[in-house]
């Protein structure tokens, strides 16, 4: 039941604004605003589910808890995306823009999931395109998609180290990587 009233919520509001963006013609209608609320569905749409179904959102992971993971949250996208880049830039697949080398932290470092921060943010400013390179790098790439999926892999097979702190109330709060795959 938990499963399927978070699937339905989360078709019925992303068709919302799928809908709205196909009429537009444009990702970036209105400012990317209907992009912008797309990738919040699936974490609304958790909200909803979970106070429909237990009248709280205990369990959905609002507690810091062990500041080493949101740490590691945090600067993992920076290693694979390093990884990533730094082979399509050492094999000639893409070059590098040095004199845009330099990176800003304001709204967009809070903002922002760290993952497009270190991608839109920085590596994808200093790739020059070779021929190539849009296949291989950007937030749709196939270097970035192969190195984010051997860490995925890395991560879930080591996912027994990380110990949750109320194993009952976590069973339904969706990982970051179900997030990101829904999104």
């Amino acid at each position: 039941m938990k499963v399927k009233l978070f699937l339905g919520l989360t078709f019925a509001l992303s068709a919302v604004f799928y809908t709205l963006i196909i009429r537009a013609g444009s990702l970036g209608a209105h400012g990317g605003l209907y992009v912008l609320a797309l990738m919040w569905c699936p974490g609304i749409s958790a909200l909803i589910t979970r106070l429909v179904l237990q009248r709280n959102v205990r369990g959905q992971g609002w507690r810091l808890g062990d500041i080493r993971w949101p740490a590691l949250a945090y600067v993992l996208p920076l290693i694979y995306a390093s990884v990533a880049y730094g082979v399509v830039w050492l094999t000639g697949l893409g070059g590098v823009d040095v004199g845009r080398m330099r990176v800003g932290v304001g709204p967009a470092a809070v903002l922002h999931a760290p993952h497009n921060l270190f991608i839109q943010g920085f590596f994808d400013r200093v790739t020059l395109d070779t021929g190539p390179t849009r296949w291989l790098t950007g937030e749709f790439g196939a270097a970035l998609a192969i190195t984010a999926a051997v860490t995925a892999f890395v991560f879930w097979r080591a996912r027994d180290a990380v110990a949750l702190p109320n194993s009952s109330a976590a069973t339904f709060a969706p990982t970051p990587i179900q997030t990101a795959a829904v999104t």
